[in-house]
């Protein structure tokens, strides 16, 4: 018997991949597309003096991200950042911030992007009699997203929503973007008291975007009530998971 138990036999065998056992140990093996993308192979029988390892990294969808083939067996890779999940094939993006306890300091926060940290996003502090920024936003809120590789076209991503200093979602509030950058890849609509931010184009760039989003709440005569100013970051991975 070969590694494994693959049994040795004669002859030589043409079938459907799914149909052939891989304890079988083939010789001259090459694998063409049959119907209905079905893969067949074509191979001679091992005449008991040979045992041929069957490369499983050649079956379509052996792992998630990269298969080494070894010895009678195979082995599924994740990128940098990523680990194997239980299953043995597919990847899970490790949350460094988390498992590795990040500190970023005062006033800053660990913003875990599919496969690596970022440190660096400050809060809002105004300095002592410095009346300008004390007058900017009623309220600053921090939006962090992030995404796989090849998000569609018109997808919603988020939902942004001002309150009331009574934590109640306010009645009349527009949404729009500060020096809105046309080649971003999405644009913010006002729905249901919300401002929702989607994708206009596919998302097949493994970047970071940073945006702005400013929010006035009217009162019931028009005048502006409160203020609320969103710093948007959302991270592409440069992988579909």
């Amino acid at each position: 018997a070969c590694p494994g138990g693959p049994q040795r036999a004669r002859g030589s065998i043409v079938g459907n991949i799914n149909d052939i056992e891989f304890g079988i140990s083939l010789l001259n093996a090459s694998i063409t597309e049959g119907k209905s993308g079905s893969r067949i192979i074509h191979a001679s029988i091992s005449n008991g003096a040979h045992c041929v390892d069957i490369d499983e990294c050649e079956v379509r969808d052996a792992c998630q991200h990269e298969c080494m083939n070894t010895p009678g067996s195979h082995r599924c890779l994740c990128p940098a950042g990523y680990r194997l999940m239980t299953n043995g094939k597919m990847c899970q993006d490790i949350d460094e911030c988390v498992e590795q306890n990040v500190q970023c300091g005062a006033n800053r926060m660990c913003f875990n992007t599919r496969g690596n940290p970022a440190t660096g996003f400050c809060l809002k502090s105004c300095p002592p009699n410095d009346l300008e920024c004390a007058l900017s936003p009623y309220a600053l809120e921090y939006k962090l997203l992030s995404l796989p590789y090849g998000i569609a076209a018109n997808q919603d991503l988020i939902r942004l929503v001002a309150y009331t200093q009574d934590g109640v979602v306010h009645p009349r509030t527009t949404f729009r973007l500060v020096d809105e950058d046309v080649k971003l890849p999405f644009a913010l609509r006002d729905e249901n008291m919300k401002g929702v931010l989607f994708t206009t184009r596919p998302l097949r760039e493994p970047l970071t975007y940073r945006m702005k989003v400013r929010a006035l709440s009217y009162s019931e005569n028009r005048g502006i009530e409160y203020q609320t100013t969103f710093i948007v970051y959302i991270a592409v991975s440069a992988y579909p998971y």
